[in-house]
């Protein structure tokens, strides 16, 4: 049996917030980032932009979560845990990347970490 990486005793884990949508195929999205985290021994912080409805064949919808939703679920744990790095994944919207860069949505600290640190690597998904 193989066991995920755990910090020393008294260390605290490197945090990583994901910025994606669920998967209710658990293969992509914040569930693949949350795996991914855990296998590199760090603690996965999560904002969901979206639920997708789909499967091994393919996407079949989605619901967005509201801009100001996912906003708030960055604020909270910045403020609360805090993270060292950032990563996006599915940004349902045209309007749900700017949200988090835009005045009035995030801190201004949040704003300017985010333009300059957020790895975006899903540009593309197909319904």
């Amino acid at each position: 049996m193989t066991y995920l990486p755990l910090p020393r005793r008294g260390a605290t884990p490197r945090r990583v917030l994901t910025i994606a949508g669920s998967d209710s195929g658990g293969g992509a999205g914040l569930q693949a980032d949350i795996r991914t985290c855990a296998l590199l021994g760090v603690h996965a912080l999560c904002a969901v932009t979206a639920v997708t409805v789909q499967n091994t064949v393919g996407v079949k919808g989605f619901h967005l979560v509201p801009d100001q939703v996912i906003a708030a679920q960055i604020d909270v744990v910045l403020h609360d845990i805090g993270f060292q790095a950032a990563k996006t994944g599915m940004l349902a919207s045209p309007r749900s990347s700017p949200p988090l860069l835009r005045p009035g949505a995030t801190t201004a600290r949040m704003r300017r970490w985010l333009s300059t640190r957020c790895a975006r690597p899903c540009t593309v998904m197909r319904c």
